[in-house]
């Protein structure tokens, strides 16, 4: 009686952690993107390099801080200047005049992965 007691008792709690996990692309986009602005620094990640850099977005604005050496990694990135979301859960990483150097979707573990342009791959991973 006891064993079916803990076996219930692990049900519920598997049930009940299973009910606060996205279930669809768009709540777990959602739920990464508010994760994402919460932490504000990133590392990036480029397909082919070995090491990485730190982007941080400050605090809750559009104002992006590319980290020393990131343009080594993708030298369009080394003129990054904003963060800009779009209504589709997107953003779009632009300079200075507004050209779009990056478009990045929520990525699925990781925080978002590049599709414009397509290649290289860039990922950002949230860190605190």
């Amino acid at each position: 009686m006891r064993f079916l007691m803990t076996l219930a008792a692990i049900g519920g709690l598997a049930a009940a952690a299973y009910a606060f996990v996205p279930t669809t692309k768009e709540e777990a986009g959602a739920e990464l993107q508010t994760a994402a602005l919460g932490t504000q620094n990133f590392l990036m990640h480029v397909n082919g390099r070995a090491s990485s850099c730190k982007l941080s977005l400050a605090g809750g604005s559009e104002r992006l801080a590319v980290g020393e050496g990131c343009g080594q990694y993708h030298g369009p990135i080394a003129a990054a200047q904003r963060w800009v979301e779009g209504e589709d859960g997107s953003i779009a990483i632009t300079g200075a005049d507004g050209r779009v150097l990056v478009e990045m979707a929520v990525s699925d573990g990781a925080g978002f992965e590049s599709f414009s342009p397509p290649s290289p791959l860039i990922l950002l991973v949230p860190v605190e």
